[in-house]
């Protein structure tokens, strides 16, 4: 029986060492003291926040360790955990001044992890992002926070932080790389039938891990719709009240976070458009700040989005200068003038009509028109009888 279970102690001990090292890459350099470690602990609830979330915007499933010779840049280690928000990890390292990056609930994508895996500097942060289709409400939100100028101290007795404070464990407070907006929309008449859903558009493709990217552009080409029909668990009913008859709530939509370049450029913005089918569909281009504008949506922001629709045919008219393009009716993406006929004959028997249309509100006909090859001059009202 005791040979039987020193052979059974010893498969035991096997399993546990592959399951081990199936949790972790081991880049991390060789230590020659004994138990040189740090412990590190996953993220714990944010205090005082306005908006605290819910549940699910804390979920940690796994955690990358990055931790950079602090003079250098080098990479010192760089190991991946299966972990839980709760978990206690024992991170090996030697002795010595850091900076660290936590990485939690990275893509399962390999393209992003060869990249992760092959950092060898903290300047190849400056290169990955992660795709956009890796935020999204069905998936655990990707965190990052930076720790720098830690000092490990030797024999696992904690580390020293950079405001000299000296913790056994270092307690983890993960940014969110998402963006998470709840939406309630307000009118005054019933609009159950006519509303069909909701849009975000011109979401970034890439979410950088650093401010300093310089990898790959980025591109705005990213839509999210959420309808009714296809999606009725983000959608509840509201509570009427006097002044708003109808109220709908989407509850927990994920974007890819919005950091361009220049938080003022408005085609940069993020586009949030009221699916209102056949009729006219509201839009409007989100911002945290009107004055001065900023039309960012940061990482690791909860919005909180009211819309209220009053007169739909209403909003969203700009006022424009027309552009001096003189030979052409169509001027792309600005202003848009379809006529029917561009000459017509009209004798004593005969009537015509010209019809317009635009993608602006009015198109007005000028009181003079034009008879023949000779430009004679008319006024338009007598030759027109129907304007």
């Amino acid at each position: 029986m005791k040979r039987d279970n020193k052979t059974y102690r010893n498969w035991l001990c096997l399993l546990w060492l592959a399951v081990f090292t199936s949790c972790m890459d081991e880049t991390f350099t060789a230590s020659d003291v004994e138990g040189t470690f740090i412990s590190i602990r996953g993220m714990a609830p944010h205090t005082g926040s306005v908006h605290s979330g819910t549940p699910e915007d804390y979920i940690i499933h796994t955690l990358r360790v990055l931790a950079f010779d602090k003079t250098t840049g080098d990479k010192v280690t760089n190991l991946f955990y299966n972990a839980h928000s709760g978990d206690i990890i024992r991170h090996p390292i030697d002795a010595g001044n850091y900076d660290f990056v936590f990485l939690a609930n990275e893509p399962a994508y390999q393209p992003v992890r060869t990249l992760l895996d092959a950092i060898t500097h903290y300047g190849d942060l400056n290169h990955i992002a992660y795709p956009a289709d890796f935020f999204s409400s069905e998936q655990i939100i990707p965190m990052m926070q930076e720790i720098k100028n830690v000092t490990v101290l030797s024999g696992g007795q904690g580390a020293t932080l950079e405001d000299n404070t000296t913790v056994s464990i270092l307690q983890l407070a993960l940014e969110r790389m998402g963006v998470r907006v709840d939406v309630i929309l307000r009118a005054e008449d019933d609009l159950d039938q006519a509303f069909k859903g909701i849009m975000f558009s011109n979401l970034p493709n890439l979410v950088p891990l650093t401010a300093t990217y310089d990898g790959p552009a980025i591109e705005r080409s990213v839509i999210r719709t959420f309808t009714v029909v296809d999606d009725g668990s983000y959608f509840t009913q509201g509570t009427p009240t006097a002044e708003w008859d109808w109220e709908k709530k989407v509850n927990r939509i994920i974007l890819p976070a919005n950091d361009p370049l220049s938080v003022t450029n408005e085609s940069e913005a993020v586009n949030f458009t009221i699916d209102m089918g056949d009729n006219y569909n509201p839009s409007c281009k989100l911002k945290i700040a009107s004055n001065p504008v900023n039309y960012s949506l940061p990482k690791n922001t909860k919005l909180d989005l009211t819309g209220y629709i009053k007169e739909p045919l209403m909003v969203n008219i700009e006022a424009s200068e027309w552009e001096n393009v003189d030979e052409d009716w169509n001027i792309s993406g600005i202003k848009v003038l379809n006529v029917s006929d561009l000459e017509v004959s009209i004798t004593d028997f005969n009537g015509a009509r010209i019809s317009f249309t635009s993608n602006m509100p009015v198109v007005k006909v000028m009181p003079q028109l034009y008879v023949g090859a000779g430009g004679l001059a008319a006024e338009t009202e007598k030759v027109f009888n129907d304007l």
